[in-house]
């Protein structure tokens, strides 16, 4: 298979290298994390790169080739230089978008915005695995950089640098709690206005989505507040309680799309990554199931706190009236 993908990539175009990129990928998670997944990211990151380096090759594959290398590199890499080498080559990319010598912002494509969207978030996916001395190593240098793609004219570009931001934020808290950067403030008056951005010149599905992103992301910075999601899947849920899990599961779920959840179930490799442990086995599955008796029990009691709360926050807001 590998050799087949290598061939694909070679002398491929567009698509054909697009999909042999992503195959590198499904075929790592199917694999996980050993030597057989090493030895193929070792193979084919010659060939991703140079594709990815190449101008004249196709957006699309361009994209996905930056997106395969932080994937598989996240998966396989053994070697933490190697992790940082690939971050580095990701970032020679986006670079491009970070404001231009006279402080005003390039303009680029559509297709190019979307390489460098792609770049970003797999260096972003591979930030979240960066030991603790790296991190402090970057921050003077690649938080004011990060802040300048705030002013890019592309929505998804602004949203993967502002997560990138956040995630830079809740790692440097980890070794700091009290961590405020250079200039907290300045990107504090950046991030609100881009969470109550109502420019009618951006598309009103645009302002939506960055304006739901940029609220999670402020309330990080500010209040280091991390957005919760529960996924659930089969009798099993998981908690994406920080930014570290918010970056992995979306950068996974993005290639493996609607089978996200079956993979949660049985892929080793995803249950290692979110401390899910060993797939369940059958019995471990009805052991989980409650009865209908016990559901009636729980929906019951849930319901009645639910009810009062509620009464006394009535009964609390009555009183503030008199």
């Amino acid at each position: 298979m590998c050799d087949c993908m290598e061939r694909c990539l070679k002398k491929g175009k567009g698509e054909e290298q697009s999909l042999a990129a992503l195959n590198a990928i499904l075929l790592c998670c199917q694999l996980g994390a050993g030597e057989d997944s090493e030895q193929i990211f070792n193979e084919l990151k010659p060939i991703l790169t140079i594709i990815l380096q190449d101008k004249n090759a196709a957006a699309k594959a361009r994209a996905t080739c930056s997106t395969a290398l932080g994937l598989c590199c996240f998966i396989a890499a053994g070697d933490m230089l190697v992790v940082i080498d690939i971050m580095n080559l990701l970032e020679s990319t986006f670079k491009a978008s970070y404001l231009k010598g006279d402080g005003s912002s390039p303009s680029h494509s559509p297709n190019i915005a979307a390489i460098h969207t792609a770049a970003l978030s797999a260096w972003t996916l591979l930030l979240s695995i960066s030991p603790q001395s790296h991190i402090q190593a970057m921050i003077p240098t690649h938080l004011p950089k990060l802040a300048e793609l705030l002013r890019s004219d592309d929505v998804n570009l602004r949203i993967a640098a502002g997560e990138a931001i956040a995630l830079f934020y809740e790692l440097s808290r980890e070794h700091d709690e009290n961590f405020q950067g250079d200039d907290i403030d300045t990107l504090k008056v950046t991030l609100k206005e881009l969470a109550t951005d109502s420019n009618k010149y951006r598309a009103k599905k645009d302002r939506r989505q960055q304006r739901s992103s940029f609220r999670d992301i402020l309330r990080t910075v500010e209040d280091n507040d991390v957005p919760y999601e529960l996924i659930k899947f089969g009798s099993e849920a998981l908690e994406l309680d920080s930014w570290v899990k918010r970056r992995q599961y979306g950068a996974l779920r993005e290639i493996i799309g609607a089978g996200m959840n079956l993979h949660l179930k049985q892929n080793e490799l995803l249950r290692e990554i979110f401390g899910l442990g060993a797939p369940l086995t059958l019995a471990d599955t009805k052991a989980l199931k409650l009865s209908k008796y016990e559901r009636h029990m729980y929906n019951s009691a849930a319901f009645k706190a639910r009810t009062l709360t509620r009464g006394k926050q009535r009964d609390t807001k009555q009183v503030s009236a008199y």
